[in-house]
This record gives structure tokens, sequence and C-alpha cells, in this order.
């Protein structure tokens, strides 16, 4: 999966650049063998391509098409969090980020 880097406007970068840590995410599961699992990054892959490539022609707009990979990638979460508990991989660092800066503003005051 190799739609990455700064080619798209913000509100679809931010997603598509989530899209890739949770593919390699899956990618790990599935090698651990959790039938969920299976398929889950290739079919990530292609929705992002599909997405992607509606916008480049305009049949999705900006806000269309980061909504569209928000609510999949959602969805996908949400798998993943019935199996696991605590965020993906995909998710750690902006989750020990938002629990840091809650922890420096909670000092500040």
């Amino acid at each position: 999966m190799r739609y990455f880097g700064p080619f798209y406007p913000p509100e679809i970068q931010r997603h598509v650049i989530h899209a890739e840590k949770l593919a390699r995410a899956l990618a790990r599961i599935e090698i651990e063998s959790d039938p969920w699992s299976i398929g889950r990054a290739s079919e990530l892959a292609t929705f992002v391509a599909d997405v992607l490539a509606d916008w480049r022609v305009e049949r999705l707009s900006t806000p269309h098409a980061g909504a569209s990979l928000d609510a999949y990638l959602a969805w996908l979460h949400a798998g993943l969090r019935a199996r696991a508990p605590g965020p993906p991989s995909c998710c750690r660092d902006e989750v020990t980020l938002e629990a840091r800066a809650r922890e420096t503003g909670a000092r500040a005051r």
C-alpha cells in the first residue's frame, strides 16, 4: 500500500497516513492467524485506492473522501477492539501523545 506522502489535501492525507499504519497492524495480526484479519490489509488498500480514484476524478469531494476513509477506518478499529483490548498499534503514538498532553496540561494548571 503506497498511496502515502504529502499528495492529498490535509482532510484526506491524515486518513491516508492512518490507513497505512493500520494496514501494517492488520498484516501483523493476519500473520498471527486471526481469521477476522485475513485479507483485511489488502481490503483496506483496495478501499483507499478506490476512494482516492473517485476523488481524483471528482466523483467524491474532498470532505466526502475524508469522511469515507474515516468511517471505514472506524469500522476496522471497532473490529480490532472486539478482538483485543487497547488501541491498535496504528493509534498508540496518538494515544500516548494525548495522554502526555493531558498530563502536561494538568501540571501546568
